[in-house]
């Protein structure tokens, strides 16, 4: 459900119903939509993919599951085993939509086209992968994990570049700069931390 708030008049209404007259605070002015499986696994991520026209979520059970979002129901859906069993929990997608990556909870992150087919896995971290950014040109990602570490790859070799280790407790997020050579990790040790990979994770600011 939307929440009520005066910015969101612009986006839903034509614009003969969104002069600055009108006070759109308190109104909640549809239901969007919801997804539902026939297998009704949970769900620990998603992403939106072709500019909005469909939505990719990790399930509990190893798939990934492709939404059409034009007309949405179960028949609309597509189901590809990615992680053959083990809960997908992360997912990134690469510049211009060529790649996906997919990380589980047993440490493997899965390289996958965007009909699904894998590519590429390997033994990323020691417990569940959290998450997955891309670099802006998509020649490198950072995967972050429950086994206190953050790591850089090289995307076309995938082998791991650089372990940054300096967090006390398990790095549950990262993200990749849009534009430059900066990450940052978010960890259970209460930190963020702002590194640069180039310089080995060297001069590292805390927030």
């Amino acid at each position: 459900m939307l929440m009520p708030n005066d910015s969101y008049g612009k986006n839903l209404f034509s614009d003969m119903y969104t002069s600055p007259g009108n006070d759109w605070e308190g109104a909640a002015p549809m239901y969007v939509a919801n997804f539902v499986h026939k297998a009704k696994h949970p769900l620990f991520a998603v992403r939106w993919i072709q500019e909005g026209k469909k939505v990719i979520t990790g399930a509990a059970r190893g798939d990934i599951i492709t939404w059409n979002t034009q007309a949405i129901n179960s028949q609309n859906s597509q189901t590809s085993t990615v992680h053959s069993g083990t809960r997908v929990q992360s997912i990134a997608v690469s510049q211009y939509e060529k790649f996906i990556i997919s990380g589980d909870k047993e440490g493997y992150i899965v390289y996958s086209n965007t009909k699904m087919k894998q590519k590429n896995k390997l033994v990323a971290h020691q417990n569940v992968v959290r998450d997955l950014s891309f670099s802006e040109c998509s020649c490198k990602f950072v995967s972050c994990s429950d086994d206190n570490t953050a790591k850089v790859f090289d995307f076309t070799t995938a082998k791991a570049e650089f372990e940054f280790r300096e967090h006390r407790s398990e790095v549950k997020s990262c993200d990749w700069h849009p534009t430059k050579s900066l990450i940052l990790t978010g960890s259970k040790d209460f930190f963020v931390k702002l590194w640069d990979p180039r310089c080995g994770g060297k001069g590292v600011n805390e927030i």
